[in-house]
């Protein structure tokens, strides 16, 4: 079977195969999609039997997948966005601390300029404080 998860905006957040074990007993098992490879045929009419108990019992598999195989899903997605989200917002506060720093340090060459009697580069506070008002 095929699970998806999808956000708020219904943009699909991941999808992926899974496979469900049902034993002789009728209990159901979450099992890698890999096992299907392993499948070998089987005397003649098995695997159309097979194919019939499934349709059969759609709907139980779909009830039991929502609670052991889509449930643990969206919690690995969750961390996952979390720490994407925690990696974005490290990048962001670095990002903001080197700007605010250049800023820091071009005001403070301004200053130095400024009490030197150097020039001030493009038109100074005063005039473009008065110019926006």
């Amino acid at each position: 079977m095929r699970g998806g998860i999808c956000d708020g905006r219904g943009e699909t957040v991941g999808e992926r195969l899974f496979a469900a074990f049902e034993s002789k007993d009728g209990g159901l098992a979450r099992r890698s999609p890999v096992v299907l490879l392993d499948l070998q045929e089987g005397q003649d009419g098995e695997i159309v039997s097979w194919r019939h108990r499934v349709s059969e019992g759609t709907e139980a598999v779909v009830d039991w997948s929502l609670d052991h195989v889509l449930d643990p899903y969206l919690a690995e997605l969750r961390q996952r966005r979390l720490r994407e989200l925690q990696v974005k917002e490290r990048y962001l506060k670095h990002s903001l601390n080197m700007l605010i720093s250049q800023s820091n340090r071009k005001l403070g060459e301004y200053h130095q300029r400024q009490a030197g009697g150097g020039i001030w580069p493009g038109p100074s506070p005063r005039r473009r404080n008065a110019r926006k008002r």
